[in-house]
Protein backbone atom coordinates (compact mmCIF):
# COMPACT_ATOMS: atom_id res chain seq x y z
CA UNK A 1 0.00 0.00 0.00
CA UNK A 2 1.44 3.36 -1.04
CA UNK A 3 1.07 6.15 1.51
CA UNK A 4 0.54 9.63 0.10
CA UNK A 5 -0.09 13.16 1.29
CA UNK A 6 -0.50 16.57 -0.30
CA UNK A 7 2.06 19.31 0.10
CA UNK A 8 0.27 22.61 -0.47
CA UNK A 9 1.94 25.93 -1.21
CA UNK A 10 1.18 29.20 -2.96
CA UNK A 11 1.03 29.20 -6.74
CA UNK A 12 2.21 32.83 -6.61
CA UNK A 13 5.66 31.69 -5.56
CA UNK A 14 5.91 29.56 -8.73
CA UNK A 15 7.07 26.55 -6.75
CA UNK A 16 9.69 24.26 -8.15
CA UNK A 17 10.22 20.75 -6.81
CA UNK A 18 13.97 21.42 -6.81
CA UNK A 19 13.41 24.08 -4.15
CA UNK A 20 11.72 21.53 -1.83
CA UNK A 21 14.52 18.99 -1.80
CA UNK A 22 17.72 19.99 -0.06
CA UNK A 23 21.25 18.67 -0.24
CA UNK A 24 22.51 15.99 0.41
CA UNK A 25 19.48 14.42 -1.29
CA UNK A 26 19.39 13.11 -4.81
CA UNK A 27 16.52 14.25 -7.03
CA UNK A 28 15.75 12.44 -10.27
CA UNK A 29 12.89 12.83 -12.74
CA UNK A 30 11.26 9.55 -13.75
CA UNK A 31 9.46 8.65 -16.97
CA UNK A 32 6.06 9.55 -15.47
CA UNK A 33 7.20 13.12 -14.77
CA UNK A 34 7.44 12.58 -11.02
CA UNK A 35 10.52 13.62 -9.12
CA UNK A 36 12.05 10.94 -6.92
CA UNK A 37 14.08 12.10 -3.93
CA UNK A 38 16.22 10.01 -1.63
CA UNK A 39 19.00 10.49 0.84
CA UNK A 40 22.76 10.08 0.56
CA UNK A 41 22.68 6.39 1.45
CA UNK A 42 20.23 5.58 -1.34
CA UNK A 43 16.65 4.40 -1.41
CA UNK A 44 17.14 1.79 1.29
CA UNK A 45 16.64 4.54 3.88
CA UNK A 46 13.43 5.72 2.25
CA UNK A 47 12.38 7.87 -0.66
CA UNK A 48 9.56 10.14 -1.79
CA UNK A 49 8.06 10.89 -5.18
CA UNK A 50 6.71 14.40 -5.78
CA UNK A 51 4.42 15.51 -8.60
CA UNK A 52 2.30 18.57 -9.27
CA UNK A 53 -1.42 17.77 -9.44
CA UNK A 54 -4.26 19.86 -10.86
CA UNK A 55 -7.94 19.88 -9.97
CA UNK A 56 -7.45 18.77 -6.38
CA UNK A 57 -9.54 21.64 -5.03
CA UNK A 58 -12.65 19.93 -6.41
CA UNK A 59 -12.10 17.02 -4.01
CA UNK A 60 -12.26 19.15 -0.87
CA UNK A 61 -15.26 19.85 1.31
CA UNK A 62 -15.99 23.60 1.42
CA UNK A 63 -14.80 23.97 5.03
CA UNK A 64 -11.53 22.15 4.26
CA UNK A 65 -10.84 24.36 1.27
CA UNK A 66 -11.66 27.45 3.33
CA UNK A 67 -9.14 26.33 5.98
CA UNK A 68 -6.47 25.99 3.30
CA UNK A 69 -7.31 29.28 1.58
CA UNK A 70 -7.27 31.16 4.89
CA UNK A 71 -3.56 30.30 5.09
CA UNK A 72 -2.73 30.03 1.37
CA UNK A 73 -5.16 32.09 -0.76
CA UNK A 74 -3.86 30.72 -4.08
CA UNK A 75 -2.97 27.10 -3.33
CA UNK A 76 -1.24 24.64 -5.61
CA UNK A 77 -0.93 21.00 -4.74
CA UNK A 78 1.88 18.46 -4.92
CA UNK A 79 1.23 14.78 -4.39
CA UNK A 80 3.95 13.19 -2.28
CA UNK A 81 4.19 9.41 -2.41
CA UNK A 82 6.02 7.93 0.55
CA UNK A 83 8.40 5.09 -0.13
CA UNK A 84 9.86 4.95 3.37
CA UNK A 85 10.20 1.59 4.97
CA UNK A 86 7.79 1.36 7.94
CA UNK A 87 10.71 0.91 10.33
CA UNK A 88 12.61 3.89 8.85
CA UNK A 89 10.57 7.06 8.43
CA UNK A 90 13.69 9.13 8.88
CA UNK A 91 13.98 10.38 5.29
CA UNK A 92 10.38 11.59 5.15
CA UNK A 93 10.75 13.35 8.50
CA UNK A 94 14.05 14.86 7.34
CA UNK A 95 12.32 16.16 4.19
CA UNK A 96 9.53 17.83 6.20
CA UNK A 97 11.95 19.23 8.78
CA UNK A 98 14.07 20.81 6.03
CA UNK A 99 11.34 22.64 4.15
CA UNK A 100 12.38 26.27 3.82
CA UNK A 101 9.79 28.65 5.24
CA UNK A 102 7.46 25.92 6.56
CA UNK A 103 4.86 28.57 7.30
CA UNK A 104 4.38 28.82 3.51
CA UNK A 105 3.28 25.17 3.27
CA UNK A 106 0.36 23.11 4.45
CA UNK A 107 0.09 19.35 4.59
CA UNK A 108 -3.04 17.26 4.02
CA UNK A 109 -2.44 13.63 4.97
CA UNK A 110 -5.81 12.50 3.50
CA UNK A 111 -6.82 11.07 6.89
CA UNK A 112 -8.31 14.25 8.32
CA UNK A 113 -5.18 16.18 9.23
CA UNK A 114 -4.76 19.47 7.38
CA UNK A 115 -2.23 21.76 9.02
CA UNK A 116 0.77 23.97 8.43
CA UNK A 117 4.08 22.29 7.74
CA UNK A 118 5.38 24.18 10.78
CA UNK A 119 2.83 22.34 12.95
CA UNK A 120 3.81 19.03 11.36
CA UNK A 121 7.44 19.82 12.18
CA UNK A 122 6.38 20.39 15.80
CA UNK A 123 4.67 16.98 15.78
CA UNK A 124 7.81 15.33 14.39
CA UNK A 125 9.93 16.99 17.09
CA UNK A 126 7.47 15.75 19.71
CA UNK A 127 7.36 12.28 18.16
CA UNK A 128 3.62 12.64 17.54
CA UNK A 129 2.14 10.75 14.58
CA UNK A 130 1.16 12.96 11.65
CA UNK A 131 1.24 10.88 8.47
CA UNK A 132 -1.71 8.65 9.38
CA UNK A 133 -3.24 10.85 12.11
CA UNK A 134 -6.88 11.88 11.90
CA UNK A 135 -6.22 15.23 13.61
Amino acid sequence: MMITFLLITSSTHKPDVHSFVKSPCTLEKDLDGRYIAYGPTGMEDGWIAISYVEGVEDDYEPEELEKIKNSIPDPCFFLVEVGDRPDKASFLDWFIMNLDNPENFMIDNDHGLIMSAKSVQDRIRGRIEWLLAEQ
